[in-house]
């Protein structure tokens, strides 16, 4: 029997990128350091330490992007390694290695500010330097607040304050003298996209019958255009109002979470930023993901369960995934189940075959869980959909923005592993440009220890026992 859920023929690229291409990356940068230090081996720390007054550690506001960002920086270096000036004069320890070496040791990402441990770990891998991602959690909290103007004279309501750029430090690290050798502040403005895969959830625009309507930017801003420039804009312009869309009325869109035939109803919590909402899951559970359009245009839908986009587990932005790695949705769909990680065989042509194999969502502990073995466990616990219109008709789209002036959870211990291999056979169309971003709902899930009992008689609110 055919799901429904509508796979994709495209195989574009949707790209995303920004900044100039002449700029000096930090990735050269360090590697002119490394050259002129007479260093022949780096190696680098495979995701953003997060530094707060609590201690270092690996989970922060950034979620997936975490690794993300430190990858990108990995491959600059090894660009930098591979061609032009630098070519030849050093090497850079593979990420695979790194992972394997820190294992082997029982080392995280985590405990990576105690000298010691990076000693160790230099020396086992025969690194000259280690490099690291740090981003001080109290600096992006202070320096990086914005107000929302929600027409009165001081901004109130759950986002009144927010981070709407990460300050990041790229830092390069004698291990045998512990000292820095190279330091230099980076600044990453978040979009609507990098926010949603950080676990955040909102709705922004929304179809009615009088047409395409702005429900998330705050006045006197233009609510709508495409590319990370405006999405940049866009952010920082949330409503200061604005909540997870299961607090407010008539979202069109849903993302629930099954064990056999049983919703796992989600249960709220408060937070400094509005509401989040957390659904019960148990070692050994068995998990599908239940998605639902009941607007009357379709849907682009990118799904990912610990940060990894559930077709081909990709890590990588909702920005520079490719439409052929979404679900679509058709207008007034019904609840349409997601069962598991597909890893999509496709023709000779790259077309996806009409019959899947996909391995069942089944909780794990964290080192059996898929992103763990692929060296990513920081967000282990989310389940996050985005929804982007298909096409862009009857949507206003004002063109480029040529410039925009840029303005944690603990951890879990449990993760999304695979469980049994079954086919499905899924409907394939012929893929349209994927629009602009409609809303975003992320669910959290814990084990039932981890969740207490409500706050108070209401039920909507509750208090997590620490671990959460």
């Amino acid at each position: 029997m055919k799901s429904g859920i509508l796979f994709l023929l495209a195989t574009s690229l949707l790209g995303l990128g920004a900044g100039s291409a002449c700029a000096e990356t930090p990735g050269e940068k360090l590697a002119a350091e490394a050259v002129r230090n007479g260093h022949k081996t780096l190696a680098v720390v495979p995701a953003v330490v997060h530094a707060s007054t609590d201690g270092d550690a690996a989970v922060g506001e950034l979620g997936p992007r975490g690794k993300m960002l430190a990858s990108a920086l990995y491959d600059q270096l090894v660009e930098a390694s591979q061609k032009g000036r630098y070519q030849g004069k050093f090497r850079v320890v593979s990420q695979r290695s790194m992972s394997v070496a820190m294992r082997s040791r029982g080392i995280t990402v985590d405990n990576l500010s105690d000298p010691d441990q990076v000693r160790v770990l230099a020396r086992d891998l025969e690194a000259d330097e280690v490099i690291a991602v740090f981003r001080d959690e109290q600096i992006n909290q202070e320096q990086e607040h914005i107000r929302r103007d929600s027409g009165q004279e001081e901004p109130v309501g759950p986002r009144a304050a927010r981070v709407v750029s990460d300050h990041l430090d790229v830092e390069s690290i004698d291990p045998e003298q512990n000292t820095a050798l190279f330091t230099e502040r980076v600044i990453e403005p978040r979009t609507l996209a990098t926010a949603a895969y950080q676990g955040e959830s909102w709705e922004i625009r929304r179809w009615q019958p009088g047409g395409f309507v702005n429900r998330g930017i705050r006045d006197g801003v233009e609510p709508f255009g495409i590319g990370p420039e405006w999405e940049t804009l866009h952010y920082a312009a949330l409503r200061s109002d604005l909540d997870h869309p299961y607090s407010a009325a008539g979202f069109p869109y849903r993302l629930d979470v099954y064990v056999g035939d049983e919703v796992r109803e989600p249960r709220r919590l408060n937070t400094d930023f509005g509401s989040a909402y957390v659904v019960e899951l148990n070692p050994g559970d068995v998990y599908k993901i239940g998605i639902r359009n009941d607007s009357e245009r379709p849907v682009y839908v990118a799904l990912y369960v610990d940060g990894l986009s559930v077709i081909d587990q990709k890590l990588v932005d909702p920005s520079d995934l490719e439409i052929r790695r979404h679900w679509m949705l058709p207008p007034q769909s019904g609840r349409r189940f997601v069962r598991g990680w597909y890893t999509v065989r496709r023709d000779e042509d790259g077309n996806p075959l009409e019959t899947q194999l996909f391995d069942e969502f089944k909780v794990s502990n964290r080192k059996d869980s898929v992103a763990f073995g692929q060296g990513f466990e920081q967000n282990l616990g989310m389940i996050t959909a985005v929804f982007y219109t298909v096409g862009l008709e009857d949507v206003q789209n004002p063109g480029p923005l040529n410039q925009v002036v840029a303005r944690a959870l603990p951890p879990s211990a449990l993760g999304t592993g695979r469980g049994l291999r079954k086919e499905q056979q899924l409907d394939r169309v012929k893929a349209e440009p994927r629009g602009m971003i409609l809303g975003a709902v992320t669910l959290y899930y814990r084990p039932a220890e981890l969740i207490s009992k409500p706050r108070d008689a209401s039920g909507d609110s509750l208090i997590l026992i620490p671990g959460f």
